[in-house]
């Protein structure tokens, strides 16, 4: 079980990196007076999204495998769990202050 929650820990920071990636292109793409390239910022923000929603399943995932192997108390089980909302919150509240 080990291994299934680190290669879902990556695949959480996998996503957490693509998120903050498109909702920084997301963010050249809009002009701070609001006018920019509208398409452009449509498809990156639309990426965003994806990723966002694929890291949130990815971690629900994570949360309900505990659940089920009963794992909860190993170290790759609350690092898979505990570690990408931690730090997608720094980060994206890093990026906001950007």
């Amino acid at each position: 079980m080990k291994k299934v929650f680190i290669l879902l820990l990556i695949a959480q920071f996998v996503c957490i990196a693509a998120f903050l990636y498109a909702a920084q292109t997301a963010d050249t793409a809009m002009d701070k007076t609001g006018i920019g390239n509208v398409q452009v910022w449509g498809y990156w923000n639309s990426i965003a999204g994806h990723m966002f929603w694929c890291g949130t399943a990815i971690w629900t995932s994570c949360i309900l495998i505990g659940i089920v192997s009963k794992q909860f108390k190993t170290f790759a089980a609350q690092l898979a769990i505990g570690a990408p909302p931690f730090i997608f919150l720094v980060s994206y509240l890093g990026f906001l202050l950007i």
